[in-house]
């Protein structure tokens, strides 16, 4: 199951925990590993206990931060999941660290969209090209259609930004309604169904597109019908219409287009808590349209909704001690 061989009293306990860990579509390498190799050693050099007792683990943190030179936010969380987890499966007494050992979980202050602020950012979006109908110096190159299709797309499916703003026509089969992410993030790619209200909408957007640039090869093409490039235009355009709506404050945070895929995983989740479901068994489906490589950076968002939702977080708590702690954020993951 790996290329370490535990060899302490401990041995099947932590090959069990691994193999639970990577069930749940963790990789478990590297870092978990690396502590549980020197738990098991600790072990093998301090009488060999056969159970997770307070007085194990406790030592075994103080020795490895000593030892080792390793910051709490390192390792503790493995020591705490696999706690939980010998608990989960029957072992009553395993010993769980407690707060006196709890670390600061990382999760930038990025902006999360109500419902009621994207209805609001929609609603002036479609009203300010409405009113600008006539005026082509708003509606030139078709911009009056790329927009609001594009940000439509990022509400509706989660894409990453890049990955919208590449989306090539032949990617997207809106008569079997889906988009197929090719060579993403990781060189990966992913096949996403959309509803049935956006393929029509994108199947009248791209009717418009292709009168416009009908050899253009891009689903959403620049101003001169080639790939968009340009990250900028669409954040400005995001900007000046997110001032239009009334939840905007001079000087004071601001969503950006990105908080759209924000929005998309946070409003699964809280819908699947509200209704009762199980979000744990959601997560890798909710990953995969994500577009993540681990379930790790997925359950990031479950961090979120517990910073911003409290009327969910105790339907979420249950997650806490079979999840990572220390979430590193990245813009683009």
């Amino acid at each position: 199951m790996s290329e370490v061989i535990f060899k302490s009293s401990m041995a099947e306990k932590i090959e069990g925990f691994i193999r639970f860990k990577r069930s749940q579509g963790y990789k478990y390498d590297v870092a978990p590993i690396y502590t549980l190799r020197y738990f098991d050693e600790y072990c093998l050099t301090h009488g060999n206990p056969t159970e997770y007792s307070e007085r194990l683990v406790t030592g075994f943190i103080i020795h490895f931060q000593e030892k080792r030179n390793f910051k709490k936010c390192d390792f503790i969380s493995t020591l705490r999941e696999m706690g939980s987890y010998l608990r989960a499966t029957g072992n009553s007494s395993a010993y769980v660290p407690g707060k006196e050992f709890q670390t600061k979980r990382h999760v930038k202050n990025v902006y999360v969209m109500s419902e009621e602020e994207i209805i609001a950012f929609f609603g002036e979006m479609d009203r300010y090209y409405y009113e600008k109908r006539d005026d082509q110096s708003v509606c030139h190159c078709g911009r009056n259609f790329v927009y609001p299709a594009y940000f439509r797309l990022l509400h509706a499916t989660g894409v990453r930004t890049f990955e919208a703003r590449w989306l090539k026509s032949s990617d997207v089969n809106l008569d079997q309604k889906y988009i197929d992410i090719m060579n993403s993030k990781g060189n990966r790619d992913r096949r996403l169904y959309i509803r049935d209200d956006l393929a029509d909408y994108l199947i009248k957007y791209h009717e418009q597109i292709i009168r416009m640039f009908p050899d253009t090869e891009w689903f959403f093409p620049s101003v001169e019908g080639m790939k968009c490039e340009n990250a900028g235009a669409f954040a400005a355009f995001f900007n000046k219409i997110w001032k239009k709506t009334p939840f905007y404050i001079e000087g004071a945070k601001h969503p950006t287009p990105y908080s759209l895929r924000h929005h998309f995983a946070t409003a699964n989740i809280i819908r699947w808590a509200s209704n009762g479901e199980d979000v744990h068994a959601h997560l890798p489906y909710l990953m995969r349209a994500m577009g993540h490589s681990e379930i790790e950076a997925t359950y990031y968002y479950v961090h979120l909704v517990q910073e911003h939702y409290g009327m969910i977080k105790e339907k979420c708590s249950e997650l806490e001690d079979l999840f990572p702690e220390v979430i590193k954020y990245d813009e683009n993951f």
